[in-house]
């Protein structure tokens, strides 16, 4: 169990980090890799169904 303002600070720290790491032109463009690799991949339906 967590206290409500637990949860909230959290989530405050945590958008906060996000943002200074997704401002980083490292993180933008392993970003863009995993998303062009995400695009390529095969579907997780089988071929057979």
């Amino acid at each position: 169990m967590h206290w409500l303002s637990d949860v909230s600070n959290g989530r405050i720290l945590a958008t906060s980090v996000y943002q200074r790491i997704a401002a980083e032109p490292e993180y933008q463009a392993d970003l863009a890799r995993a998303v062009a690799e995400l695009a390529a991949a095969p579907p997780l339906v089988c071929a057979g169904k």
